[in-house]
């Protein structure tokens, strides 16, 4: 069931971003980001995550209450909302002919998929028979609309403001959180 601190954690990715949101999850859930005994600081954690995946494993334990992995799932979702109103404001400024990219039909449509899309996985979210497998369900359909918007921002997305990055982290969040085992039950 989703509770109030999942909600905090999606609205702080939407409008304070990913990283913001991965602190208030850390707060809900003292003890989920450890290696060993030692807590680990959320920014060193992400911008290790960031530069080199491989050698971010092992920072997060391995098996984690389903709480949190909805924790996590909310800041996606969040950090997702949040790479659409990016995207929107950007190719609101975009000129092409004599109107903005915005305008275009397939432009809109693809917005009004990603949209949809959105209320379904919030809706999953919401739904008091959430598991592991739903989870990796949920998280995979995140991952399809966020490279969907990232897609939408061009080479820019990929070049300035780390929207990109941000979303590779984001992507990553679940798979670190999991055990390999984990991931694989049917």
């Amino acid at each position: 069931m989703t509770g109030p601190h999942h909600i905090e954690a999606q609205s702080v990715a939407r409008s304070a971003g990913l990283a913001e949101a991965l602190a208030i999850v850390s707060r809900n859930h003292p003890g989920a980001w450890r290696t060993g005994s030692r807590p680990w600081d959320l920014t060193t954690w992400c911008g290790a995550l960031a530069e080199s995946p491989q050698d971010a494993v092992g920072t997060l334990g391995t098996r984690v209450q389903d709480d949190f992995l909805r924790s996590l799932l909310h800041a996606r979702l969040g950090f997702s909302e949040r790479l659409v109103g990016l995207v929107v404001a950007h190719l609101r400024n975009r000129r092409t002919g004599e109107s903005t990219i915005l305008l275009q039909q397939l432009v809109k449509a693809q917005l009004g998929e990603v949209a949809i899309e959105h209320l379904e996985i919030d809706a999953l979210l919401a739904s008091s028979t959430f598991d592991r497998q739903e989870a990796l369900m949920v998280d995979r359909r995140i991952t399809d609309v966020d490279r969907a918007v990232l897609r939408l921002f061009g080479a820019s997305g990929y070049l300035r403001d780390d929207f990109a990055l941000w979303a590779n982290v984001s992507e990553q969040l679940l798979a670190y959180s999991m055990s390999p085992e984990e991931e694989q039950q049917p």
